[in-house]
């Protein structure tokens, strides 16, 4: 059950930056309302720690600090959060903030740093620690206020009631992703053509545009469940994928990827340059192009070859069965597994051509 709050009404309860600065509010709170003992106990609890922060005066804290969300430092630590609501971690934003607190907030202080985000995600960077919205919002409601009486309190109450709406979307979704076939339908839509839905959490779920993020949290569920090395989680334009590179093979003195990519409902094995993203289509010459389409279009299924456009990257691509929606997890995780198994039993042949031709090319030129 959805119950509006203050910030629903304002339409502002899905905004990352709204969470960090009412964090920051929360933390700079006069003792009178919010105690030393309290402010070190919230943060010891948030980080899983037994009383290791410490805090006997008043608490330093910053939003937006060399592009840090929020900076927190106590009698013995400076602390990093990073808040995610509905964007992921990107361009490897966790090192770089593990490396960007300024030297006079960390003199002869331990660093520590929390991953916020709502549908729990891992940082890249292992000295972060992932704290669900669930988790942030448990530690808010065990903090034992001084007076109950004083107005911030309202605001505080407000904010927990938002987080506790997030919280359970989120649940409802991903305990019952079939009943929300709108998440896989709508990521792409703009809000404006959204349609209002009936079931409060599916309107909620529009209202805030939770449906990109929602499918990565599906997505993650089945990708846990792979046990693969090379795997990602992403999205483009609105729908979630992943991407699972299978084979890493160096071509003519390039380096390439082979893999397995799943977005909505459709499979797609690819071949694209390291670096992608900054590579031109020209990078994929005639002999690459004519090799892979002849070892993987028309076999198993996958009936479309994808040629190269601007950038160094084709695929042979097949459609599910039915929408993604449809599917039990335990079902699609299956059938990802069974598209993974054929690419490697193929891959080691497809490598073994390319091998022969440039030992070929190598001998007749």
């Amino acid at each position: 059950m959805i119950k509006s709050t203050f910030f629903d009404s304002l339409l502002i309860a899905d905004s990352e930056r709204i969470h960090t600065q009412t964090l920051y509010w929360i933390l700079s709170l006069e003792e009178n309302i919010f105690s030393y003992t309290e402010k070190a106990r919230f943060l010891n609890n948030l980080f899983n720690l037994k009383d290791d922060i410490t805090l006997t005066q008043s608490i330093l804290v910053g939003t937006e600090i060399n592009k840090i969300d929020l900076l927190v430092r106590t009698d013995n630590y400076v602390i990093v959060l990073e808040n995610k609501l509905k964007s992921s971690e990107h361009s490897y934003q966790t090192e770089k903030y593990y490396n960007a607190i300024p030297e006079e907030y960390a003199v002869g202080l331990q660093k520590i740093c929390g991953f916020i985000s709502l549908i729990n995600e891992t940082p890249l960077h292992k000295a972060w620690h992932s704290i669900s919205f669930e988790k942030l919002l448990a530690c808010l409601k065990d903090i034992k206020w001084m007076d109950n009486n004083a107005r911030e309190l309202i605001f505080v109450e407000e904010y927990i009631y938002t987080l506790q709406n997030l919280v359970n979307a989120f649940h409802a979704f991903i305990n019952d992703h079939k009943s929300f076939p709108s998440v896989f339908i709508d990521g792409s839509k703009t809000k404006f053509v959204k349609v209002k839905h009936e079931n409060s959490v599916s309107d909620y779920i529009r209202i805030n545009q939770l449906e990109t993020i929602f499918q990565k949290a599906y997505l993650m569920k089945i990708v846990l469940g792979l046990n693969e090395q090379y795997c990602y989680v992403g999205e483009t334009r609105g729908t979630a994928l992943i991407q699972i590179n299978v084979h890493h093979l160096e071509y003519r003195k390039k380096k390439f990827n082979l893999g397995f990519q799943f977005q909505n409902s459709t499979l797609k094995i690819n071949l694209s340059k390291e670096g992608v993203a900054t590579s031109k289509a020209s990078q994929l010459d005639y002999d690459l192009i004519s090799n892979f389409e002849s070892k993987f279009f028309r076999a198993n299924g996958y009936n479309r070859f994808n040629k190269p456009k601007t950038k160094a990257y084709m695929s042979v691509s097949k459609q599910l069965g039915r929408e993604i929606y449809l599917y039990d997890t335990d079902e699609l995780s299956n059938l990802i597994k069974d598209e993974l198994n054929y690419l490697k039993s193929e891959a080691t042949e497809f490598c073994k051509i390319l091998n022969y031709e440039i030992a070929e090319n190598a001998l007749t030129a």
